[in-house]
Formats: C-alpha cells, structure tokens, sequence
C-alpha cells in the first residue's frame, strides 16, 4: 500500500469550498490540460490511502483509493472544458479533534509534509523519516 497527499486546491478562485464539495461526493478532483489532471489522478492504486491536505488549515481527511478510473466531471471546480477529473474514494473520514497541522506532524517526528504547490504526491514510505510522519498521522484517525 501507498500514500498519497492530496491538495484539495483552495487556494485559487475555483477551488474555494472544493474540499467541502470533494467530501461530499467521496471523490479527489484535480485540472488542468497541462498537468494531466486524468493521469495524474490515474497513479495510485487501488487501496491506496490518501490524506487530504486544506490549505493554511492542514490534513482535513483521510480515505482509500477505490477501482473507479478518474472520470470527467464538472462538479468540484467547474472547470471540466479545461481538464477536470475525478477519481472516487471510500472510507472518507475526518482526523479525531481538529485537522492535523504541519508544523504538528514537523515537530513531533522530524517530518515536513510536502503540501505547498502539489496536486497530488505520493509520499515515500520506504524512508524511515517519512515513515514517522505517516505513522503519527494514522494516529489521529484510530
């Protein structure tokens, strides 16, 4: 298995409340031609898990790759004339108390969360560094 960190993209105009609306449907959602936003969403695997990341707030939720292939949608960021994909998972849910902050998970194992500026990044569990920080984030869905 595999993990991924999410950025639900707020940040810009189209993304606002895009995380709301991602939770709701139980789906990440990605655009962009230039990207690839349908490959892009195309490379974890089945049973993946995600972490869903909010910006200036931190992990928000955490859930599993299903087997549905990334699907145009329009749903999320309106913005399906210029890439806009979705790809569903299941077991959505929120991180027991308030959502995990990077500085958190930095200070409690010596991690720093790659969030800023990432669509989608898997995250390398095969480092011992990396490691921790995953292992500290499952923590807080338990």
């Amino acid at each position: 298995m595999n993990y991924w960190l999410f950025n639900t993209d707020d940040a810009e105009g189209p993304g606002k409340d895009a995380d709301v609306r991602m939770k709701a449907r139980s789906v990440i959602a990605a655009w962009g031609v230039g990207y690839g936003a349908e490959a892009l969403l195309s490379k974890p695997d089945t049973g993946d898990t995600v972490f869903f990341y909010l910006n200036k707030i931190g992990i928000i939720a955490m859930a599993t790759f299903d087997d549905t292939a990334p699907f145009a949608t329009n749903d999320i960021f309106h913005k399906r004339h210029e890439g806009e994909f979705s790809r569903k998972v299941v077991d959505l849910r929120k991180p027991k108390g308030n959502a995990i902050k990077v500085a958190e998970i930095s200070n409690a194992t010596g991690y720093h969360l790659p969030a800023k500026g990432i669509p989608l990044k898997k995250i390398n569990s095969s480092e011992l560094i990396p490691m921790k920080g995953i292992n500290y984030i499952l923590t807080r869905f338990v």
